[in-house]
């Protein structure tokens, strides 16, 4: 309990403030002892190697992986499927103008759960693929379905005649032992079947009105990305790795050899690469398979696929320094060589933990309040100098350049760069060039919230909530929503003493001297960075990207939206041109014509000095004049929680420069912040007059917005296209036709999915 002075003013007991610095201190503990063993460098694990053994591969793992278990499973099994049945009639002539999927690279197209050819609409519902007859919209119907009950549909890619349909199945099996655990991988291994199954499946769809199954492809792990360029889809699959019990389990059998870097991760995965070509049976399908770690983004160009993930540091890289130049130079002698004792211990870290609290705390208890706090100030501002020294190093992503031509996968080279790239649109190939922009700042690649274990009864405990301090909260970017991950299986630790957890946040960015920053960096064949743009808006970060020709396009935020013009014309020596500041900000941008550029994102507004989001904003962005852009148009929709799909998925979007129309779909709310529509919205756009509201479709019925705070969505709009002069919006219940001139309903066409009940909000 604190007590008055005799000024009458409020003073903490000595041993409170012992406590609160001594936990400081002690907090740098922590990070060492859930990681315990020595790196002896940044740069290592360079070289692509080989497992030889699985007996390798789980000691690989064992001794370095930081977080997490393993559970791997099988990397490739293939079934042919029967002889394809005769194809039917000649269909009607297509349409001659028809729109295609919304995709980043000319000639590499993208997955997506609408596909459209000018006369049919392919489309997924629920656990179905539907095939309808669109065109002409008068007589459109549905003339088969794809029923795959018990699959998750991640996909569809539609060429010729051929139709291919990526799934996930999640699946449960027990596990036997394990056997032959020394056999050598060149006795190909496979990675035993676990839960999910990621199915590739290619029918042929000569006759649209009876699609037959030609092959078949299973591997094991969660459907991550793919592309199709020409006739050959790749796509990537990642299985986590966990634990079985206290073992790693990674049975035998026929399998591509794993490649690997030896470098440490905080969870490892295996990445599958897989190349099928969808119109020759008679092609074998390619595949690799990485242990590598978790994937941020991907880019991929015609030649070549770029996977990034974030580089995982041990936290004993800053931890040790920490400790041999900041604690062991503070304490007397004999405290510091026991601290050396308890490190070198093998017991568990929570024990490591309160060892260290004894062995410290009645040393710094006896240097009295001023003393205790000159030392805390000192080993704070030692701690954040090293953290500032090493932070660009740590907080790096590494990117792997694999090559594809004609089906053929072929490992080239890895590179590094500073900061984590936002999606695929933050990289670019460009004449044998790869483009990528990035954010520093943060967790600099530490990823562990840093914590002190204490005795419930220490007076640490009644002090430790002083020392934590909350980083400014700013608006988060939007990326599409993570799937769901698989549960991974923990391995059981021993019963642990009764402890409080004190948490102690890492320094904020803006506060420790590592500032989030924006850069672009530019890399030559072999990945090595040739020229770069560095530290662009200080403590913002990027919200949007887009690299168009010899130019990109950055948009940051914080409180106002700068849209930054970099030219890339000499790629050793990239310079930014020109910057706008503007409010609101811009989550996707899109190239109307080589000098204006379409932003799609959310105004912004100012509200007791803290800046929010107030409803949808649709930009238009004159850079002919590169030193000097403007903004020529905007239009704003709605109020705060207003969003839409396109936010964070550009296949939402809809665009035709030719048709002047933009059509995406919205997600309404106003009448204090209520949603009440939900459908697209169609738009004339012209450099002239900008953005001019068309119309709206919805799916839902005409009355259903009639009570606001009931409201819920039924058939949310998901996507939209156009055949001749006719648009479709797709729901995952419904196609609707209405005639691009009027907006007038054609024809609409009830898809095969299970109806979910919603029910009413109870007042």
């Amino acid at each position: 309990m604190a007590r008055k002075n005799a000024k009458g003013s409020s003073e903490q007991p000595p041993t409170a403030v012992y406590a609160a610095l001594f936990v400081i201190i002690v907090a740098g503990f922590a990070f060492l002892f859930l990681n315990n063993y020595q790196q002896p460098s940044l740069s290592s694990g360079d070289e692509l190697k080989k497992f030889s053994s699985l007996a390798e591969l789980k000691d690989f793992i064992k001794s370095n992986q930081q977080a997490g278990g393993i559970y791997a499973g099988r990397a490739l099994a293939t079934m042919d499927a029967g002889a394809p049945m005769q194809a039917g009639a000649e269909s009607k002539a297509a349409a001659d103008d028809y729109s295609t999927t919304n995709i980043q690279v000319a000639g590499v197209d993208e997955a997506d759960t609408v596909k459209n050819d000018g006369k049919y609409i392919y489309t997924v519902a629920g656990s179905n693929v539907v095939i309808t007859d669109a065109y002409p919209a008068e007589n459109a119907a549905i003339i088969s379905t794809i029923n795959l009950s018990g699959s998750n549909i991640d996909g569809l890619y539609v060429n010729g005649n051929r139709l291919v349909v990526f799934t996930n199945i999640y699946n449960n099996y027990y596990i036997q032992p394990l056997v032959a655990e020394d056999m050598p991988v060149e006795s190909k291994m496979l990675i035993r079947p676990s839960f999910p199954n990621t199915m590739i499946k290619v029918y042929d769809i000569s006759d649209r009105s009876s699609p037959a199954l030609k092959r078949e492809l299973s591997m094991n792990g969660s459907y991550y990305n793919s592309r199709m360029v020409g006739d050959y889809v790749y796509a990537v699959v990642n299985a986590p790795i966990q634990y079985y019990g206290d073992d790693i389990v990674v049975p035998l059998s026929g399998s591509p050899d794993v490649y690997y870097f030896d470098f440490p991760d905080y969870s490892y995965q295996l990445t599958t690469i897989i190349s099928v070509n969808v119109n020759d049976d008679s092609k074998e399908p390619q595949s690799k398979v990485f242990l590598l770690g978790y994937s941020n983004a991907m880019f991929v160009s015609k030649d070549n696929i770029f996977l990034t993930y974030q580089k995982r540091v041990k936290p004993s890289i800053l931890q040790d320094r920490i400790i041999e130049e900041v604690i062991l130079p503070l304490v007397p002698e004999d405290v510091a060589d026991k601290i050396r004792q308890i490190m070198q211990s093998v017991r568990p870290y929570y024990e490591k933990e309160s060892e260290l609290a004894e062995a410290v705390q009645g040393w710094f208890e006896s240097l009295g309040p001023e003393k205790a706090a000159e030392v805390a100030k000192a080993w704070e501002e030692k701690a954040s100098e090293i953290r500032a020294g090493i932070a660009k190093e740590t907080d790096k992503s590494v990117i792997h350049k694999i090559s594809i031509s004609s089906g053929e996968i072929i490992y080239k080279t890895r590179g590094e760069v500073p900061g984590q790239p936002l999606n695929q649109f933050s990289m670019d190939e460009y004449n044998g060039y790869f483009r990528i922009a990035t954010t520093t700042g943060g967790s600099g690649g530490f990823g562990v919230t840093v914590g002190v274990a204490v005795s419930s009864s220490s007076p640490v405990s009644e002090a430790g909530a002083a020392v934590s301090q909350a980083a400014p909260s700013e608006p988060e970017p939007q990326t599409e929503p993570d799937k769901p991950e698989q549960t991974n299986i923990a391995t059981p630790e021993p019963e642990k003493p009764r402890q409080t957890m004190i948490a102690i946040d890492p320094p904020p960015p803006v506060r420790s001297g590592v500032s989030s920053a924006n850069h672009l960096y530019v890399l030559d064949s072999d990945m090595n960075i040739i020229g770069k743009v560095e530290d662009l808006a200080p403590g913002e970060r990027i919200f949007s990207a887009r690299f168009i020709g010899d130019r990109a396009y950055l948009v940051t935020f914080v409180r106002i939206d700068p849209l930054f013009v970099v030219d890339l014309s000499d790629p050793r020596n990239p310079k930014v041109l020109g910057e706008l500041k503007i409010p609101g900000v811009s989550d996707y941008l899109h190239p109307y014509d080589e000098n204006h550029i379409i932003g799609v994102g959310q105004a912004t507004e100012e509200v007791y000095g803290r800046v929010t989001f107030s409803g949808l904003k649709l930009s238009l962005f004159d850079v002919s004049d590169v030193s000097n852009p403007r903004e020529l148009a905007k239009y704003e929709i709605g109020d705060r929680g207003t969003s839409s799909d396109a936010l964070y998925d550009h296949k939402a979007f809809l665009f035709s420069k030719d048709r002047n129309l933009l059509v995406l779909p919205v997600l309404l709310a106003e009448k204090d912040y209520q949603y009440t529509w939900q459908g697209a919205y169609v738009f004339d756009l012209t450099l002239q007059d900008g953005f001019t509201l068309k119309g709206r479709i919805s799916h839902d019925p005409e009355n259903y917005t009639e009570k606001p705070e009931s409201f819920y969505p039924r058939f949310p709009v998901r996507r939209s296209l156009y055949i001749g002069n006719v648009l479709y919006t797709v729901s995952e219940a419904m196609i609707k036709a209405n005639s691009l001139d009027s907006l007038k309903e054609i024809a609409s066409i009830k898809l095969p999915v299970e109806q979910q009940v919603y029910y009413p909000f109870i007042e």
